[in-house]
């Protein structure tokens, strides 16, 4: 891609996606293995580690390019993931990654990557944020490091470096997560389960009740954007 991205005028944006890191990892080409996974060897488990070991050295290439070629100096490098690896939820692949086999494990730990690397040295960034965000906070939060003020676009995530409040994270199937609860709705409304993420146990459902109110909100407008354009109409 690098040679590519050479003859665009700049400023540019591309977005490229990484077509080998998707399950069902059935198999992974002996010629690219560096890992030595013991008993992993030849599983989906092992051929996931395989692949994503051989996308860290494809990235490292990439950015090494982009430096050679006098591009890395100005450009913003960013990284995501859109969902997770598509792995059953079992004792062996919990046991695995070194969490507990229950539901509230598996869904603080069902997370996707965001790494952004910025040109030069930005001061007072952090290096690592810790309070929960979301697929929706991308753009405006980009767009942000890129000199664009987004707080006056219609935008439903926000901007993490900016003061962002802690607003419910929108998971699927209604289910939602923030700073301090984890809300996992159950088919039976009556059966929704309101964890408290620092106590690590179940609470009585009054705690997530107005997060709840704002997460369904949400939910309510980023469908209205999908099947009803309302994105357009905002413009």
């Amino acid at each position: 891609m690098v040679p590519r991205l050479e003859k665009l005028p700049q400023p540019f944006c591309a977005w490229l996606i990484t077509l080998s890191l998707h399950h069902p990892f059935e198999d992974f080409p002996d010629r690219h293995k560096v890992l030595e996974l013991g008993a992993l060897e030849r599983t989906s488990f092992g051929n996931y580690l395989h692949t994503m070991h051989f996308f860290d050295r494809a990235l490292e290439d990439f950015k090494t390019a982009l430096a050679r070629d006098g591009l890395l100096g100005t450009t913003m490098l960013v990284v995501f993931g859109d969902h997770d690896a598509g792995f059953t939820r079992d004792a062996f692949v919990a046991g695995t990654i070194g969490i507990a086999d229950d539901e509230a494990s598996w869904a603080l730990n069902d997370r996707v990557p965001l790494f952004i690397r910025l040109p030069g040295s930005v001061i007072g960034l952090p290096h690592q944020f810790t309070r929960p965000a979301g697929q929706t906070d991308f753009a405006p939060t980009l767009l942000a490091l890129v000199g664009i003020d987004p707080e006056p676009l219609p935008y439903v995530g926000r901007n993490l470096f900016g003061r962002p409040d802690d607003p419910p994270i929108l998971r699927p199937y209604g289910d939602w997560l923030d700073a301090s609860h984890l809300f996992m709705n159950q088919s039976n409304p009556r059966a929704s389960a309101c964890f408290d993420v620092a106590a690590r146990g179940f609470t009585g459902a009054i705690a997530c009740a107005d997060a709840d109110a704002r997460a369904r909100k949400a939910r309510n407008v980023s469908r209205f954007v999908i099947v009803e354009d309302l994105q357009q109409r905002f413009r």
